[in-house]
């Protein structure tokens, strides 16, 4: 019988070590993604896939607000026989906010949905490293909206 009593300094029960630093895993990358699709640049689509998306701009401050950043970047005027730019709103799962003014803290003037066809009214704004891009929606609307979420009409 005394073969059958482990000694004390003999590590016992070894096989449920690899079960538990499974789930210590699985736990670990489940609230890694759940913190960077909250904070980072991540985020997940209705079919469940993993895209990138633009970073959020910081807020402006008031008196951040009150200091230009950056020039307007000049934009080509389109020939009088071509007409208005068009570009459709695209790269997104949800609708894309237009904002008031270029830049993430402005007024938010409509949600516009994804394959809406918008024409370009003004020159783009370059706010925070992000090109800002002014339109005009078929209702009338006209603010900014981020080029990334904009692809030329042909």
């Amino acid at each position: 019988m005394e073969g059958d009593t482990p000694k004390l300094d003999e590590p016992r029960h070894t096989e449920r070590r690899y079960p538990e630093i499974v789930v210590v895993a699985l736990i670990a990358a489940v609230a890694f993604l759940t913190f960077y699709t909250m904070f980072g640049q991540w985020r997940f689509t209705a079919s469940g896939q993993i895209v990138a998306q633009p970073t959020a701009t910081p807020v402006e401050t008031p008196e951040a607000a009150s200091v230009p950043t950056e020039q307007p970047t000049p934009q080509a005027q389109p020939s009088p026989t071509q007409g208005p730019e068009k570009v459709r709103v695209a790269n997104a799962d949800v609708p894309v906010n237009m904002r008031a003014k270029p830049g993430t803290s402005a007024e938010v003037v409509v949600a516009v949905p994804v394959g809406t066809v918008l024409e370009i009214v003004g020159p783009d704004q370059k706010v925070d490293g992000q090109i800002w891009r002014n339109v005009k929606d078929p209702a009338g609307n006209v603010g900014y909206m981020l080029a990334d979420f904009l692809v030329p009409v042909r």
